[in-house]
């Protein structure tokens, strides 16, 4: 997630040339051109999900300025949500919550809504704004989905939500740190 998308590209080419390097030499002549064309199309494949993914850039530096020139609450968070941008409305809810843009996004594309209810329970926002992030995530929901959604939030303890908030935040860290000490240990590995 780090990683610009000039640079993803680059590492996609260096990856494809090693590849097909790689599997010429193991492989038998006569399957060369089997080879080239697996190593192509799985190289498109990894160009394309990069190409798909979003670019947080400009919503971060968007949500930043904002929240440096005002404190930001959850009518922008909203404004984001009812204008369809998705970008600044997750970098808005990493922000107001304390989670990464990665967690926050995970909020938006899973299959279930039930954690981006307990987060807007966590921080007491009202229905009429958890529903129109709903809608961000699927723009035309059923009568249906949205009325159990409702009493979904409606049943929902703020105190619990609160939990499960602070509960995502510590697993975050915790992860955070686990790749570190990785990091750190492979740099050991690797200069030792």
């Amino acid at each position: 997630d780090d990683l610009p998308d000039a640079h993803i590209r680059q590492l996609v080419a260096v990856a494809r040339e090693t590849a097909r390097r790689r599997l010429a030499q193991s492989l038998p002549g006569g399957v060369r051109s089997s080879v080239d064309a697996a190593v192509e199309q799985s190289a498109q494949t990894v160009e394309a999900a990069v190409a798909s993914a979003r670019d947080y850039s400009q919503a971060l530096a968007a949500v930043q300025a904002l929240a440096e020139e005002r404190r930001l609450d959850e009518s922008d968070v909203i404004d984001f949500a009812s204008n369809g941008q998705i970008e600044e409305t997750i970098c808005a809810v990493a922000y107001l919550i304390g989670l990464s843009v990665t967690a926050a996004e995970r909020l938006f594309d899973g299959p279930e809504t039930d954690l981006l209810l307990v987060v807007g329970k966590s921080q007491g926002w009202s229905w009429r704004h958890v529903r129109a992030l709903l809608r961000l995530r699927s723009p035309t929901p059923s009568a249906h989905a949205l009325r159990r959604a409702q009493e979904t939030y409606d049943g929902l303890s703020p105190s619990t939500s609160q939990r499960v908030v602070h509960f995502l935040k510590a697993r975050e860290a915790a992860e955070r740190r686990s790749a570190e000490q990785v990091a750190v240990r492979r740099q050991i590995r690797s200069g030792a």
